[in-house]
């Protein structure tokens, strides 16, 4: 595996299910165990729940005010906050705001190193 430095701003902007991504780092770029992307939920957006069965997450919140679903319990979430979720627990993220909620978020594959 090869070190990399990269300029975020200029990663390609991927839209998915009305969210906005930049992939930083993952398999497509030489990392094995770790994931790394950047989210911008529009306001009264939001990410669907889901669970992920093989991954650690970990999100930074950089701008925007929402909740984040956790197991059904919900956390209000603003800049500098950082939010948790373990293996195999159901999550979501809703943009509450009225202006874009962005995070960074990390997935850490499990037993990987």
């Amino acid at each position: 595996m090869k070190a990399r430095v990269v300029k975020v701003s200029e990663l390609e902007l991927r839209v998915i299910n009305n969210v906005m991504y930049r992939f930083i780092f993952d398999e497509n770029s030489g990392s094995k165990c770790l994931i790394m992307r950047i989210a911008e939920l529009p306001p009264g957006g939001e990410v669907s729940e889901h669970t992920h069965s093989d991954e650690e997450q970990a999100y930074y919140i950089l701008s925007g005010r929402g909740i984040v679903k956790i197991a059904g319990e919900e956390y209000h979430i603003e800049p500098n906050h950082a939010v948790f979720i373990p293996l195999n627990t159901p999550h979501k993220v809703i943009n509450t705001g009225t202006s874009p909620l962005v995070y960074i978020f990390f997935n850490a594959k499990i037993g990987c190193i």
